[in-house]
């Protein structure tokens, strides 16, 4: 895992470009040995469309493709029907954790958070959300 926050709590440009830097790259290199392309797809938000972002995803072989703006329905399966399930699993594990009188800190963040996770990732969770947007199967 990698954590990182901003300011506002929200996404930016420099955790984006540090995300790719970090993560995204070192992690696809591991698993592709070769020296073909690699397929990122973003939606249109600020901090996947600047220059230093792309730039470096041009220099290390990577494709970013933008998804049109109005199309989560369609085109992000994980958020039509992976997210929420997260959402809901992650309430429970916080609200299971205070039950038992631990509080969620910086010390068990990512133990509840993989809990949380695993629950909710399931393959036929995911399968079912590209299924819901049509994306799969093919036909």
């Amino acid at each position: 895992y990698s954590i990182a926050v901003s300011p506002n709590g929200w996404t930016d440009q420099e955790l984006s470009f540090e995300w790719m830097k970090k993560v995204f790259v070192p992690e696809v290199n591991k698993k592709c040995q070769n020296n073909l392309p690699r397929l990122l797809i973003v939606d249109g938000h600020n901090s996947h469309t600047h220059f230093k972002f792309l730039e470096y995803a041009h220099k290390n072989n990577v494709i970013v493709l933008c998804l049109p703006p109005h199309t989560t329905h369609k085109l992000q399966p994980c958020d039509v029907g992976v997210f929420g399930p997260l959402s809901s699993a992650w309430k429970k594990e916080v609200q299971k954790s205070f039950s038992i009188g631990h509080s969620v800190d910086r010390y068990n963040l990512i133990e509840v958070y993989s809990r949380a996770r695993r629950d909710s990732f399931k393959e036929t969770t995911i399968q079912k959300a590209f299924k819901t947007t049509g994306i799969w199967p093919f036909n």
